[in-house]
């Protein structure tokens, strides 16, 4: 039974029914006038929900603007809250509408008024959120009014009120708030709120009021979310000629995708109108333009603020201005998508029209997805890698695009912030992902960041279902592809052929590696095997095994490796012969294996397929020092950090100023790349590495404990024995030694540390059987005419008493590199075991010239030679140089 009367108010009839409740048209008998009566339904006025109603009405009711239907009472009573309201006698816009729409001058007169409405709104705080043509009413003196604040929001509180109360935009698990077709891009997908989302209701009203149609409707209330996001509407002038230009460019403006496009402000939007160019319509019976006398606010709203950003993340939410949305069509997984129940929606903001790419790649990091809601769920975790590995391909398959993953983070370190890994990869951008599911869907987030200070330049939101991993793949390739627009696909650009249950399997592969780094990889070979017959034209699987395999061989020097990564690149250029990504596996595997012309070929590509790509510049560097060319390396090294100042370059960099003896350079540089990238542990590796060399073995010994502390890895542990050796701490320079062998039971170099250190404690037996083993390892080496191989060999032969095969060996490592400082010591100490002391201290000079600390020559093999006179000056006037 409908009520009869409400406290004073006598119910006369029903006006309407919206979302909200029911109206009512009523009789005020104490006051002798009409008003509306509005019924706030108890199915929908939770607590918290009437709390924040009753708040935000009590501020509504403040408001004092001709334009703006006023709130005279709040009751509350057992059947509901009910709201007492100005009556207006008059049409809704709606209703108006029905009969067709407005005359240009109408529509110009409409935009007044409501811009005025939500100026003195706004100047109060307070934003309406459903703004749309149910909620104006066209009174008889021919002005609009806006009524049904119900969905208004205090966007600016006062001091003392609970934030964060709902989200903008969602009232809990109800939804979206708002009615689909007139919400803005940015409430359609629940993000923080400013006045300018108002403005863009407005937009959508007065395009409905000139034209007589909806810019963003469609079927479905999914389709028509999407329309909202993503679709560009035909020019209002396009549709009606006799709209001048200055009203359909306003409305367009307030219908840009991005706020940063819109007017700031409806004050704003009015004086466009009031402006000397603001003549907005032309009167039909005149021609002559006509102007309009809006309601003004009694205080002018300041320019609007930017959306809040999210303090947990490191970046700002201060929209890029220089992007925006075109008129694209939907794509056939939205709609697969959106019947599965996903709200879909991407809102990139691209160029307005094809920029040419940048000279180069664009360099963008692929940061590791955030998992919030479903976090510590194995599906969900697989979602994650999937998401990630989706960006990774979509992007690699853009001409000018380079893709950068993260790498593996460092044990106990977290996940570097967006300024941080674009320093540490030394890329332009960096793609973040966030996702949160439920249990069987997830909603994912993409955003597209500035790397220099972390800058919001466009986001996507979409959802996937969690049953199968390739419909994420194909969703993400096609927003990042849509995001990137003006970089087009390259033709040669794989797609992904792989069944569900085999992508699966790879993901789980992929996470084991990139998470445990697991000693054997035995299990892991097994599995990609499996997948690649299961899956023959799997692209990914094909690459993974082949890094997993060079990475081996870089452990092991076992050939088997190297001819089944080899082997691997090779089919993986089959399936993909234009793709960059096993040509740069091909280089990275064949550089240290010393198939030089085999690295040139795969060089050479890449510079057709990434042309002016600074990797490609990094790795020309190292082929030309494998080639002997260490300066030739030395200039390309320093210009690619140059220009991608990234850790990896910066380290390569001081790396080689370390082997040419610019050991002030190298300093330099590695102080560069820690004031860059604070804790670095491969710049403190790098700069123990230096110590160890050329400053203090003890505090190189106090730098590598502390990062086999933090990761027990070969190196670390290899020249933490290396620093204990020169200090003399000999057994425990053994048992570094040994647990590095562990590692790495095949690698000759630590082989021979251990055979140094067991003979310098006096196990003379055990030495010479670790010096042969030695000798086995290298007559193995794919590489055996590399400088380090020969230099091993060299003095695995000294320490065996085998002088003349020593010293042939040596005078060859010494041709492939003349100008190293560590080779130079190395063939010093190998004439003073053999006992040529003339080449001894010729070589001991080049070392000590080139900043080798003289404690090198503490070592007991150099006893006899520091009887020598000359030598002892020798140490005393180069070692105080070289210091």
């Amino acid at each position: 039974m409908e009520p009869e009367r409400i406290g004073p108010y006598r119910l006369e009839r029903k006006l309407g029914t919206g979302g909200m409740g029911v109206v009512y048209a009523a009789w005020d008998e104490r006051l002798d006038r009409r008003v509306a009566l509005k019924q706030i339904r108890p199915e929908v006025a939770g607590d918290l929900l009437r709390q924040r109603f009753r708040r935000e009405a009590r501020a509504v009711a403040q408001l004092d603007h001709p334009a703006i239907v006023r709130i005279y009472d709040l009751l509350e009573t057992a059947a509901g809250d009910w709201l007492v309201l100005q009556y207006v006698e008059g049409p809704t816009l709606a209703q108006r509408l029905r009969e067709g729409p407005l005359p240009p001058e109408r529509v110009a007169a409409l935009a007044v008024d409501v811009l005025g409405a939500l100026e003195a709104a706004h100047s109060a705080g307070l934003l309406h959120r459903d703004l749309k043509a149910e909620n104006v009413v066209l009174a008889p003196s021919g002005h609009a009014l806006v009524l049904d604040f119900g969905l208004a929001k205090l966007y600016a509180p006062e001091p003392g009120v609970p934030p964060g109360e709902t989200a903008p935009g969602t009232l809990g698990t109800a939804g979206v708030l708002g009615t689909y077709r007139a919400m803005s891009p940015e409430q359609a997908n629940g993000l923080a709120l400013d006045p300018r989302s108002d403005l863009f209701s407005l937009g959508v009203l007065l395009y409905e009021a000139a034209t007589g149609i909806s810019p963003f409707q469609a079927a479905t209330p999914i389709a028509t979310l999407a329309r909202v996001c993503t679709h560009l509407q035909t020019p209002v002038r396009e549709l009606v000629p006799e709209i001048l230009e200055p009203l359909s460019a306003l409305i367009d403006s307030l219908l840009e995708k991005d706020a940063a496009r819109r007017p700031r402000s409806a004050g704003e939007a009015l004086a466009r109108i009031e402006s000397g160019s603001g003549a907005v319509a032309a009167s039909p019976d005149t021609g002559q333009t006509v102007s309009f006398t809006p309601f003004r606010a009694s205080h002018p709203l300041p320019p609007a603020a930017a959306p809040a950003s999210d303090p947990g993340r490191p970046v700002s939410a201060t929209p890029y201005r220089g992007l925006r949305l075109h008129r694209l069509p939907l794509v056939t997984s939205l709609a697969l998508l959106a019947t599965l129940g996903g709200f879909l929606a991407w809102r990139l903001r691209l160029p307005s029209s094809p920029s040419p790419p940048p000279r180069g790649p664009l360099y963008v990091a692929v940061a590791r997805p955030e998992i919030g809601l479903g976090a510590g769920r194995e599906d969900v975790a697989l979602a994650a890698a999937a998401l990630q590995a989706a960006s990774l391909r979509a992007l690699t398959s853009l001409e000018g695009v380079a893709a950068l993953p993260p790498g593996a983070p460092e044990p106990g370190e977290p996940a570097p912030t967006v300024q941080r890994l674009a320093r540490l990869l030394a890329a332009d951008e960096v793609l973040t992902a966030t996702l949160d599911c439920q249990a069987r869907q997830c909603q994912a987030v993409l955003r597209r960041q500035r790397g220099s200070d972390g800058r919001l330049l466009a986001i996507q939101t979409f959802d996937v279902p969690l049953d199968d991993l390739r419909l994420l793949d194909t969703a993400t390739a096609t927003y990042l592809k849509l995001g990137y627009h003006g970089f087009k696909v390259r033709l040669e650009a794989p797609r992904l052929q792989v069944r569900p249950e085999d992508y699966e399997r790879f993901l789980h592969v992929q996470r084991t590696w990139e998470e445990e780094r697991p000693s054997d990889l035995e299990p892991l070979f097994a599995e990609l095997s499996r997948i690649r017959t299961g899956s023959p034209l799997f692209l990914d699987a094909y690459v993974l095994e082949a890094r997993l395999a060079g990475r081996r061989f870089f452990d092991t020097r076992d050939p088997g490796d190297l001819d089944r990564s080899l082997g691997l690149i090779a089919q993986a250029r089959v399936l993909a012969p234009g793709d960059p990504l096993p040509l740069s596996v091909l280089v990275g595997v064949a550089l240290p294996a010393g198939r030089l012309s085999e690295a040139q070929d795969a060089l050479s590509e890449l510079d057709r397929l990434l042309p002016g790509d600074v990797w490609t510049l990094n790795r020309r560097a190292l082929l030309s020092e494998q080639k002997g060319d260490r300066r030739q390396a030395l200039q390309l090294l320093r210009a690619a950090a140059e220009r991608r100042p990234s850790a990896k370059f910066l380290m390569d960099l001081a790396n080689l100023e370390m082997r040419l003896g610019e050991i002030p350079a190298a300093r330099g540089t590695l102080e560069d790349l820690l004031r860059r990238l604070p804790g670095h542990p491969g710049g403190e590796t790098l700069l123990a590495q230096l110590e160890l060399g050329f400053g203090s073995p003890a505090r190189a010994a106090e730098l590598y404990a502390r990062l086999v502390r933090r990761r027990p890895g070969f190196a670390e542990l290899s020249n933490l024995g290396v620093a204990q050796l020169l200090l003399g701490r000999y057994a425990e320079s053994a048992a570094s030694f040994r647990q590095a062998a562990v590692l790495a039971p095949k690698n000759a170099s630590v082989v021979l540390n251990l055979a140094d250190a067991e003979a310098l404690r006096g196990r003379r037996t055990e030495a010479e059987t670790l010096y042969r083993r030695v000798l086995e390892r290298v007559a193995q080496d794919p590489a055996p005419g590399f400088w380090q191989a020969l230099s091993i060999k060299a003095q695995a032969q000294a320490h065996l008493g085998r002088a003349p095969e020593a010293a042939a060996s040596m005078q060859l490592a010494v041709v492939a590199a003349p100008d190293n400082p560590e080779l130079a010591f190395e063939a010093s100490l190998v004439y003073a075991v053999i006992g040529d002391a003339a080449s001894a201290r010729a070589s001991a000079d080049r070392a000590l010239a080139s900043g080798f600390d003289r404690r090198w020559y503490s070592l007991p093999w150099f006893d006899l030679l520091r009887k020598d006179p000359a030598f002892r000056k020798l140490i005393e006037t180069r070692g105080t140089a070289g210091r």
